[in-house]
């Protein structure tokens, strides 16, 4: 078993984490909390870090104290650049160099669902961004990566429904679709299909965000927050490339299973005889103006399903 341990002088700060909850839900729930709070009392990186991603400065502060609050005695508490989250459980470490000790354990242990640093930043997905165990506990590195991810989320929760273009999102579509290797234009036909280009979307079903997930579907895929754009496209992405795995690149089989679910599309042997589904899938084929698609096998998720599909 893993785990992280206590340093031999000072020892690790341990607390119980509550509900592992995405970083972009952590500053809205935490909006609030010290929005009464004088912007004086904030230290200067966070106000300046802030400032620069356009974030306010009380909100910025108050998510790095929900994520790796540590308390000081009767000193109140604050946001502790050498914290570790694994298993449930928040680390605090005493230095800098305490932390990377444990980190690298735990990660040369196979221990990759570790968050790190003042945003409680997951490991497995920012570690490229990170660059390195020694530089994830890097205070200004984890705020800056938080900031960058949470100011257009902000931006779009805020901004009204009316106002939103398909322009909004290409960007971000152009960077997270080759990840999956994906064609940016087929993301896009498939989020203006799906939801209008709205993040805040819902269908009666329960399918949520840009991509219009269920639930189920976002959970399997990794979805922490189906609100948020990038964590939602991410998951849609995920799960376009299983399906083009899947049906070897079939692109009208695979947009069927998006819209009604791989089952049904199984058990018909293609399209369902759903009127919805079809005007779906031949929407998006005409707009997009092709039927196959390039897929990765090591992208499906069930590799035994994607070597059994013809």
């Amino acid at each position: 078993m893993i785990a992280l341990r206590r340093g031999k002088r000072h020892g690790a700060c341990v607390t119980s984490w509550h509900s592992s909850c995405a970083i972009s839900l952590m500053l809205l729930c935490a909006a609030g909390t010290l929005s009464a709070a004088p912007r004086e009392t904030i230290p200067r990186a966070y106000r300046q870090i802030a400032a620069e991603f356009g974030l306010p400065a009380t909100v910025f502060y108050a998510a790095a104290l929900t994520a790796s609050g540590r308390a000081l005695g009767g000193r109140g508490s604050r946001p502790w650049p050498w914290t570790l989250t694994f298993k449930g459980r928040r680390y605090h470490y005493p230095t800098r160099a305490a932390a990377h000790r444990a980190l690298t354990t735990v990660l040369a242990r196979g221990g990759t669902e570790v968050r790190v640093g003042l945003a409680a930043l997951p490991w497995q997905r920012y570690a490229a961004e990170l660059g390195g165990p020694w530089a994830a506990l890097d205070p200004h590195t984890t705020l800056r990566i938080a900031a960058a991810r949470l100011a257009p989320h902000l931006a779009a929760r805020s901004a009204p429904i009316g106002r939103r273009t398909a322009g909004e999102f290409d960007q971000l579509i152009a960077r997270l679709a080759p990840r999956f290797a994906l064609d940016p234009r087929l993301v896009r036909e498939v989020v203006a299909a799906e939801s209008a280009h709205d993040p805040r979307a819902r269908s009666p079903k329960g399918a949520q965000g840009l991509m219009q997930l269920m639930p189920a579907t976002a959970a399997r895929f990794g979805v922490e927050d189906p609100w948020d754009a990038e964590d939602n496209l991410t998951g849609g992405m995920r799960y376009l490339a299983h399906l083009l795995a899947c049906y070897r690149g079939d692109l009208t089989r695979a947009l069927a299973a998006y819209n009604a679910g791989e089952h049904a599309v199984d058990r018909h042997g293609g399209i369902p005889p759903y009127a919805e589904t079809r005007t779906y899938v031949a929407r998006i084929l005409k707009l997009y103006g092709r039927r196959t698609h390039a897929y990765r096998r090591e992208l499906a998720f069930d590799r035994e399903r994607a070597g059994g599909m013809s």
